[in-house]
This record gives C-alpha cells, sequence and structure tokens, in this order.
C-alpha cells in the first residue's frame, strides 16, 4: 500500500485537506524563483546565506587548521620553556 494513502483520510473534508493537499512539498519561494536567485549570490560570494550553511563552512575550516595550529602552539610552548 502507498504510504500517502495509508495515512490519507477516508473522506476529505475543510479541515483535513490542506495535509493532504501539501504531500507534494509546493513551495512559493521556487516557484517565484528567490531560491534560484539565492544559490546563485551564494555561490558568487562564496558565503552560504543560510545559518546552517555558515557553520558547515566554519567547521570544514576549522577543522582543516585546528592541527597546525596546536602544533604551532605546542611549539611555542616548548620554545618558552628551554629559555
Amino acid at each position: 500500500m502507498d504510504t500517502c494513502m495509508r495515512f490519507a483520510p477516508a473522506t476529505v473534508t475543510w479541515q483535513n485537506w490542506r495535509v493532504i493537499m501539501n504531500k507534494g512539498g509546493f513551495s512559493w519561494n521556487r516557484l517565484l524563483g528567490i531560491s534560484a536567485a539565492k544559490a546563485k549570490i551564494s555561490r558568487k560570494i562564496g558565503i552560504p546565506l543560510t545559518r546552517s550553511g555558515r557553520q558547515r563552512k566554519f567547521g570544514a575550516a576549522a577543522g582543516c587548521t585546528i592541527i597546525p595550529v596546536i602544533l604551532a602552539v605546542a611549539a611555542l610552548v616548548i620554545a618558552l620553556a628551554r629559555l
């Protein structure tokens, strides 16, 4: 049995038609082209416009620079300890 049909009510009333009609994921932003425009801007400037995208980008950058920073701090501590 189809998943959509399993959860659909037997009769469609005014109160539950929104639940049934919204199964496709309609978006006014995508229809108007807002999503595509934001994506183009993000690619052009190189900075994600969403909060999660910025966090993901910062986390990736921090992940690849954390080891050299730790090594530099360790070398500095060792150098200061020898003085």
